[in-house]
């Protein structure tokens, strides 16, 4: 079973339900990949220092702060996965 890494951006409470159904996955379904938790960050620094639990919930590099730039690029990403598999807002 090769890796899946997988990268998150933001871990309020979605955050956790997804930190926890990706550490399961594959206790459920039979999976080709592994999902690797591996990097979670988020926008706001105050919020990302209150949540201490990523580390717990798997993560190997919590707690990045995205510089606005960083965090247009991402989101314009996510936009384009999204309408190149035919979901609409």
């Amino acid at each position: 079973m090769k890796p899946l890494r997988i990268g998150m951006i933001g871990y309020g409470f979605m955050g956790r339900i997804h930190s926890n159904a990706f550490k399961q996955v594959s206790q459920f379904f039979d999976l080709d990949d592994k999902p690797v938790l591996k990097a979670i960050c988020a926008r706001d620094a105050e919020k990302a220092a209150k949540f201490k639990h990523v580390c717990r919930d798997g993560w190997m590099f919590p707690n990045a702060v995205m510089q606005q730039q960083i965090w247009n690029d991402s989101y314009a990403v996510m936009i384009q996965v999204r309408e190149n598999h035919g979901w609409k807002a």
